[in-house]
């Protein structure tokens, strides 16, 4: 994967008299990678495939990894001492029975992340989300061994009570 910036770009910029620390403003490289990986996983008909960002520093994240197949393909990439974020594409079924896509956005916490680092990341996984929008849910996960097509299927759905994969 390459992680080669095609721009510098802030996702918000509240009042530009502020540094980046000062808003705790999230900024995203590789924006046109990363919009052509959510197209291409989103398509219809398309039932897999997933991206991986991660951060480069404290305020910016980057695309770290993407491919076709299932969430179980993506998990050994995550990190127990970071926070990552990932989008991944399962197979479902509507209300009639027909196969259909669900895009789910899930933010990882590591357990070996600091409860400092936690807070000051906290404000960051929205604007990810938006950014990597659209999609059908928003997960977050804390265990790896319960990340799977099943789980996030559970969670992921618009009558499930949890939100958390834990």
């Amino acid at each position: 994967v390459s992680t080669q910036s095609t721009g510098f770009f802030p996702l918000y910029n509240s009042n530009p008299k502020l540094s980046r620390s000062q808003t705790n403003m999230v900024s995203v490289l590789n924006q046109p990678e990363i919009r052509q990986a959510l197209h291409q996983i989103s398509q219809i008909g398309n039932y897999s495939g997933w991206f991986l960002l991660g951060y480069t520093d404290d305020n910016t994240v980057a695309l770290k990894a993407r491919g076709n197949g299932g969430v179980e393909e993506l998990v050994p990439l995550l990190k127990d001492n970071e926070i990552q974020y990932f989008v991944v594409r399962i197979l479902d079924q509507d209300k009639d029975g027909l196969e259909t896509g669900r895009t789910v956005f899930v933010t990882w916490t590591g357990s070996q992340v600091s409860v400092l680092k936690k807070g000051k990341k906290a404000t960051h996984a929205a604007t990810v989300a938006d950014f990597c929008s659209p999609h059908h849910a928003t997960l977050t996960a804390t265990n790896r061994n319960n990340i799977n097509t099943h789980t996030i299927k559970d969670r992921s759905g618009p009558l499930s009570g949890s939100h958390i994969i834990d």
